[in-house]
């Protein structure tokens, strides 16, 4: 895979991405320069075409670069997420799981789900709560081998289990 190897850390200080590219000794950084600049760079992911998938929580969007830092997209906005934190994209780069953590006064704690082609909402998982299916204040997501869902309930101090399509 092209971007074995490659490690991305987010620095909301600097406001960017650093990139180190260990097999080459590479190094660089993106989200420095409009129209992909980056505020508070956060939760991040890769798809299989090396694609970078970067929070911004300032900017409440997602900034999608490719595999040599270049902006490609981004989607998500103010009116989209209370406070989004972490992104996962499935195997296909069909969708984008974004976790919006929510506030305390809130119960806009979920999973919100982009079409990645189009950049539009799909759909949410979940809402503030404490039964199964429901959040508060949610905080990372990965997607698995299995294709599942994987997210950190941080104050329901637990980790939930969906399918992709959201059960």
């Amino acid at each position: 895979e092209a971007c074995q190897g490659r490690m991305y850390v987010s620095d909301t200080v600097r406001r960017s991405v650093h990139v180190f590219d260990v097999p080459t000794g590479e190094y660089r950084e993106i989200g420095l320069e409009d129209p992909g600049d980056l505020r508070k760079p956060l939760g991040m992911d890769v798809d299989s075409d090396c694609n970078l998938y970067v929070v911004d929580g300032t900017m409440k969007r997602v900034v999608v670069y490719d595999q040599d830092g270049d902006f490609l997209s981004a989607f998500g906005g103010s009116d989209m997420f209370e406070r989004p934190a972490h992104v996962a994209v499935d195997a296909d780069a069909r969708y984008a799981y974004v976790v919006d953590t929510g506030g305390v006064s809130t119960d806009q704690h979920r999973i919100r789900v982009f079409d990645i082609a189009t950049g539009e909402l799909a759909r949410d998982i979940g809402h503030r709560g404490t039964g199964e299916g429901e959040f508060n204040l949610p905080k990372d997501i990965a997607v698995g081998p299995d294709g599942r869902l994987y997210v950190v309930d941080s104050s329901n101090f637990r980790v939930q289990v969906f399918e992709a399509d959201g059960t």
